[in-house]
């Protein structure tokens, strides 16, 4: 019989494609694999970046740019630990970094 963490995670995985269990995923890290999660910015920055919009009163940037990369940590998370964005929004900018090497 599965342990009730296993139970979890066949009914967390919704539609995606099954993938075997592994703790080290489930119930948060998820957001750091490709197969279910954006990495950071798209984690957590979504709001950050909401914010800013709804307090600088723009809708869609006219350009993104990023830089990043992994830096820190050796593991098995397949996205940046280090990420610098910025939206340009013509006359206004909203800059957002992410920075896991920290921890």
């Amino acid at each position: 019989m599965p342990v009730p963490a296993q139970l979890d995670w066949d009914l967390w995985q919704g539609p995606a494609p099954r993938r075997p269990y592994m703790d080290n995923i489930h119930p948060y890290n998820w957001h750091w694999f490709k197969h279910w999660g954006t990495g950071e910015a798209l984690n957590n920055g979504t709001h950050s970046i909401d914010l800013c919009r709804w307090a600088l009163e723009v809708d869609y940037p006219k350009s993104v740019t990023a830089t990043g990369g992994r830096y820190q940590f050796k593991d098995d998370w397949q996205f940046y630990d280090t990420l610098v964005t910025s939206f340009d929004y013509g006359d206004k900018t909203v800059s957002w970094k992410a920075n896991r090497a920290t921890g």
